[in-house]
């Protein structure tokens, strides 16, 4: 769901985008000069033009909407599964304390670990579990 929400967003956006590109190609057309089609441009699309400040909010409000759905229900799963919030300090032995994936503990020793062993989900987003940093990020830092 929240790969659909993020699709959604996405082209919401691309189509407003769109929308406005096109009007913006209708102005320069129905102007006598470019001058006057630059100076259209700018009386629509001013800051002051609160109208169609208001109407860009409409617009996009669905993008924005479905947005914020994505990120409260990925709350709501770090939540659930007990994850610490994003930004929220996280203390080391409690990390510790926590017992480590089977697949990290059956490891024959001897036989170096590949780099789809080394993925995993950190605050709910997928991050390279690096235990020494280097050339990839430290531990928990995101992708």
């Amino acid at each position: 769901m929240d790969r659909a929400l993020s699709w959604f967003a996405s082209a919401w956006v691309a189509l407003a985008v769109l929308v406005n590109l096109v009007a913006i190609l209708g102005l320069f057309i129905g102007a006598p000069t470019f001058w006057s089609g630059i100076g259209s441009v700018q009386h629509i699309y001013g800051l002051f033009n609160l109208a169609n400040v208001v109407a860009e909010i409409v617009l996009l409000s669905p993008a924005i909407g479905a947005l914020s759905w994505r990120d409260r229900r990925r709350k709501r799963a770090a939540a659930r599964a007990g994850l610490p919030e994003e930004g929220a300090p996280v203390s080391l032995p409690a990390l510790a304390a926590k017992p480590l994936p089977a697949r990290m503990i059956d490891k024959e020793p001897g036989k170096p670990w590949t780099t789809a062993e080394w993925w995993g989900v950190v605050g709910g987003r997928p991050a390279w579990l690096a235990p020494f940093g280097g050339g990839c990020g430290g531990f928990g830092e995101g992708m």
